[in-house]
């Protein structure tokens, strides 16, 4: 083109046959231009023609406005309309506030979802995609479905993470219940257990009643044994030489060691107190072997003492162990005594400032002999292998000296046997070895 209007363009422009490129050119020259201006009077006649269509399309209320079609929007915002249409479109958008959300929902989706353009199936009328495209654009419509969309993607992580978790829930509880099961069954097992032991019993106490009936019969660990006038004892599993004479001597009260004669002086003395010489009582060892070498010491409250003090002297008269100021009537020495070793003890209450102490001559000595290595393992033994039978462990008890002990177990079965006599004779053959 030349710097003005040729007769050629000024034609073709009275024609309206310019293209949209050509008519942009020309009227960006023209609004430069005086000459070729005054030369377009159609120019001038459109541009007033087209400010009274606007000005009639945003003030003219009474009739309806059309409003764009989809495709018409869709051509805009894909830029595939040609000048003219999307300055139709553009023009209407200026005064329709719908079309131009319209616009504005396509643009957004259009971003988010760039191959979203629906293509109508084949045999179908577009107008129904069109319609479904357009509900599709409204966020009304659109974020509830994107929400409920992304809830159930949610859901389905949740539920496939979980998976095994749940699994192993199951399994242990199948575990779970399959060991109730099991335990319940042991428990039947047990119940018909004791049952059968009780009917063992029973069956044995008449068999013993049948074979020996002037035998005195009892109860000792579970099971009922038989004792004669002369020590057998019958109903019990085939014992030891050493036990079996053991159970028979306490059976029969066969008298004890010189040893053990040796320690007993006058115990009942020294135990009850208010004697010459006893002060208050003294409890534990008198008169008797001990099996552990720290032994505990047991002795009589003195009323309105301030503190005791216990003193350990061995057979040459040297003060071993003091326990210093105690506050209570028992005391268990800290360091061990020798074994197979005589020791005799006093304990000093002190009150009012003044030391009482007990015993003190002319009241025997509290003496009492630590039991040597050999016998302590032997006992120790025989717990393991009779650990329910009072009657065993009192009869090895009182052989070995240990008569603390042996009164503990012996009361024990006669606690189990109230109208024994072989029970009540048991227990008082032990307590009448301390008064020989």
């Amino acid at each position: 083109m030349s710097e003005h209007l040729s007769s050629e363009q000024l034609e073709r422009f009275n024609e309206r046959k310019l293209s949209a490129a050509e008519l942009n050119w020309l009227f960006d020259h023209a609004s430069v231009c005086l000459s070729c201006r005054q030369q377009l009077g159609p120019f001038q006649q459109a541009q007033a023609t087209f400010a009274e269509l606007r000005s009639a399309l945003r003030n003219d209320a009474r009739e309806p406005l059309t409003h764009l079609r989809y495709d018409q929007l869709a051509a805009y915002l894909d830029r595939s309309a040609d000048e003219t249409e999307r300055e139709i479109i553009e023009s209407h958008l200026e005064i329709c506030a719908s079309c131009t959300a319209d616009a504005q929902d396509l643009r957004v989706f259009q971003a988010d979802m760039p191959s979203s353009e629906v293509k109508p199936a084949v045999g179908e009328p577009s107008g129904f995609w069109e319609k479904i495209k357009a509900l599709w654009q409204r966020p009304s419509f659109r974020i509830p479905l994107q929400l409920a969309g992304a809830t159930m993607v949610v859901l389905v992580v949740v539920w496939v993470a979980t998976l095994p978790l749940r699994r192993q829930v199951a399994e242990l509880r199948a575990q779970l219940d399959a060991a109730q099961q099991k335990n319940d069954e042991l428990r039947q097992q047990s119940a018909s257990t004791e049952q059968l032991k009780s009917q063992l019993a029973e069956l044995q106490q008449s068999q013993l009643s049948l074979r020996n009936p002037n035998a005195q019969e009892l109860s000792d660990g579970g099971r009922v044994v038989a004792v004669d006038m002369q020590g057998h004892v019958t109903g019990m599993e085939p014992l030891p030489p050493p036990v079996e004479l053991a159970v028979k001597a306490a059976l029969v009260n066969a008298d004890q060691s010189s040893e053990l004669r040796s320690l007993v002086g006058k115990a009942g003395t020294l135990m009850g107190g208010g004697s010459k010489g006893v002060s208050f009582g003294l409890l534990s060892p008198i008169g008797t072997f001990v099996e552990s070498d720290r032994p505990t010491f047991r002795w009589q409250p003195v009323k309105g003492a301030a503190g005791y003090a216990v003193n350990i002297i061995d057979s040459h008269f040297n003060n071993v162990a003091t326990s210093g100021r105690l506050s209570d009537t028992e005391w268990t020495a800290q360091q061990p005594l020798k074994r197979d070793e005589l020791y005799s003890w006093q304990v000093t209450a002190i009150k009012d400032g003044q030391e009482i102490i007990s015993p003190v001559p002319p009241a025997p000595e509290a003496r009492f002999k630590v039991l040597e290595s050999s016998k302590a393992e032997s006992l120790s033994r025989a717990r393991t292998s009779y650990p329910h039978s009072h009657l065993i462990l009192g009869a090895l008890y009182r052989q070995a000296g240990l008569l603390d002990a042996a009164e503990r177990e012996f009361k024990e079965l006669l606690a189990a046997n109230p109208t024994s006599a072989a029970a009540r004779k048991l227990l008082e053959g032990v307590r009448s070895l301390r008064q020989k």
